[in-house]
């Protein structure tokens, strides 16, 4: 039994060796390769997308006066945009607190208007 079980193995094995050892075919010839035609593109621009905008387009927020009792910690970038600013207020605590917010854009875009939208959390 067991050697009727090895020779099926084998003959099997074999089968498929001789199955997966055929002969490669040749790549076409230049005269023989189909033409081959571009996808015609879209010309002009392609317009905005939320990726343009927001590449272009910061927000900062300061201070607007300085106020005893007020400490103001400023973290820019290598760009010199400011990239968070933390207040901190001591005692005796000012009344009011009166900040600055400026949109700050690299590149106008004048023929297509864009919307930020702006969450200030306190």
């Amino acid at each position: 039994m067991l050697r009727t079980l090895s020779l099926a193995v084998i003959l099997l094995g074999t089968i498929v060796a001789l199955q997966g050892c055929e002969r490669p075919t040749p790549p076409p010839s230049p005269d023989e390769a189909p033409d081959f035609q571009a996808p015609d593109l879209p010309t002009g621009s392609m317009g905005l997308n939320v990726g343009d905008v927001e590449a272009q387009i910061w927000a900062e927020g300061t201070l607007a006066v300085d106020a005893p009792g007020v400490e103001v910690n400023e973290i820019v970038d290598q760009r010199d945009r400011l990239n968070m600013v933390t207040i901190d207020v001591f005692p005796p605590y000012p009344n009011e607190l009166h900040l600055r917010y400026e949109m700050h854009c690299v590149q106008d875009f004048p023929h297509e208007p864009a919307v930020s939208r702006i969450t200030i959390l306190r």
